[in-house]
């Protein structure tokens, strides 16, 4: 939704756990945001059969899939916790390819 609302051809995905923060480059694409958005519609608006909305979100479950394989790996951040200053401090970046 960001995307399409900034016009984005690409951006950042990013997942944090304590020790990890990963980030993927994404491209923008627009047969999945399409049906991401009628997805939400039929769901706001309760026009459709729950055999329809299933069929319709096991759709949108598999391009989700087929985005996040072809997302490209960009960057690792390691940190750890420092108890000195009481506060997670990066301790190695790993980058995997450029933006």
């Amino acid at each position: 939704m960001e995307m399409c609302a900034q016009n984005a051809k690409e951006t950042l995905f990013v997942c944090t756990v304590p020790t990890l923060t990963r980030f993927w480059k994404i491209k923008f694409d627009q047969e999945y945001f399409n049906l991401c958005i009628e997805v939400l519609e039929n769901f706001r608006l309760k026009n459709v059969s729950f055999e329809v909305m299933l069929s319709k979100v096991n759709k949108l479950k598999s391009a989700s899939f087929r985005i996040s394989k072809s997302a490209v790996l960009f960057q690792d951040v390691e940190t750890i916790f420092d108890e000195k200053k009481d506060e997670c401090v990066v301790k190695n970046i790993k980058k995997y390819c450029n933006l």
